[in-house]
């Protein structure tokens, strides 16, 4: 019987040394991944600063963060599609770049406008 615990026991502690070291690569990877995910330029260096991370914490929060700078690469990433043109703006309308002879100015009057 003492034998059959102790191989019990190696195998659960083995389950649990597994399950740690997965745990680890999955962290230490993960800014990794999400940077070349995102088709990242810094892909690898921001990789290197993830595993860099498991030792000196900080330089993995730093990692994460870079990861998710910069415009997303990726061909699922959505695309920003041009906003509609406001229902006033037919096309039709014409580009004015001062104000139009004859018109009015704000906080004028009519007869204050005078010829200019």
């Amino acid at each position: 019987m003492n034998g059959d615990s102790t191989l019990i026991s190696a195998l659960i502690w083995l389950f649990l040394i597994l399950v740690f070291c997965l745990i680890v690569y999955m962290i230490g990877g993960y800014p990794g991944y999400i940077a070349r995910r995102r088709g990242h330029v810094n892909a690898e260096a921001i990789s290197l600063c993830g595993w860099i991370g498991l030792v000196i914490w900080p330089a993995w929060f730093v990692a994460l963060i870079w990861s998710r700078t910069g415009p997303d690469h990726s061909k699922d990433a959505p695309r920003s599609e041009p906003l509609p043109k406001p229902i006033y703006d037919c096309g039709a309308a014409e580009k004015v770049e001062g104000p139009r002879a004859g018109s009015i100015m704000p906080g004028q009057s009519r007869r204050d406008r005078g010829t200019h």
